[in-house]
């Protein structure tokens, strides 16, 4: 694993939503979403390289989401006239003409070629991290209720050291 510095006024602004707890809504923390998703870890069909943009559950082998592809916006059931033998017609003569549900998409945009490539490796990749998020919180808030029992008697050279090993996953 490559480490990087972490310069010291960056670190105060990482370590200011120090004892929050993450949350993607205000009823459900991160772990409990995590507990009752599919099992981890997650995977990009082909490894972010297949077009389908399928996400799968490795450890459950099913899918859990696609990514969007093409053209995207709000699909709904249209109904259209098709004569007998299944081609769209303006329905003016009933007796020969039969109608027909169909999806039909009222389109807002397109994504760019490839993009649900790189956006199912993404959310593979940042689904995959939330544990060790989770981890690097619980880690975080430990050594920052630890430290405040030994306040008098350490330094704030100290006091950063342990920040950047934990944010860095390690044990200080």
């Amino acid at each position: 694993m490559t480490q990087h510095p972490i310069p010291d006024d960056a670190l105060d602004d990482r370590l200011a939503g120090v004892g929050t707890s993450v949350s993607l809504t205000d009823d459900e923390p991160l772990s409990v979403l995590l507990e009752r998703a599919s099992p981890l870890p997650w995977k990009a069909c082909g490894n972010g390289n297949c077009p389908c943009g399928v996400i799968w559950s490795a450890t459950a082998d099913h899918p859990v989401a696609t990514a969007q592809r093409g053209e995207w916006g709000d699909e709904h059931i249209a109904m259209r006239f098709v004569d007998k033998n299944g081609e769209k017609t303006t329905g003016a003569s009933l007796g020969t003409v039969r109608v027909e549900a169909y999806m039909d998409m009222l389109a807002y945009g397109r994504l760019p070629d490839d993009a649900e490539k790189h956006n199912s490796a993404l959310i593979a990749a940042a689904v995959n991290a939330v544990p060790r998020m989770l981890a690097m919180e619980a880690a975080l808030k430990r050594i920052t209720d630890e430290s405040f029992e030994d306040a008098g008697q350490m330094s704030a050279s100290r006091y950063r050291e342990i920040a950047r090993a934990a944010l860095g996953g390690e044990k200080a």
